[in-house]
């Protein structure tokens, strides 16, 4: 978010909240989702592939989030 140090601290706080609230909803999907397997779900299916697509983009988005957390606000979380 490299526009950040435009915004106003109140500005600053809301967007840290409502991406702390963002990776929460997905750390809680991704959760759900780690559970599946080959051997659960079946080799092969098109649900085991979806699960595995849907992981991956929320993966993509939980990292984008931390590093702007991390770059912009200084929050480190492991």
């Amino acid at each position: 978010m490299k526009g950040a140090e435009i915004l106003n601290k109140e500005q600053k706080e809301k967007v840290k909240i409502n991406l702390l609230s963002k990776l929460d909803e997905i750390n809680k999907e991704l959760d759900n989702i780690r559970n599946c397997s080959a051997l659960t779900e079946g080799f092969g299916t098109m649900r085991l592939a979806k699960k595995q697509r849907k992981a991956e983009e929320l993966s993509k988005q939980k990292f984008a989030i931390i590093q702007i957390l991390f770059d912009d606000f200084g929050i480190e979380i492991i």
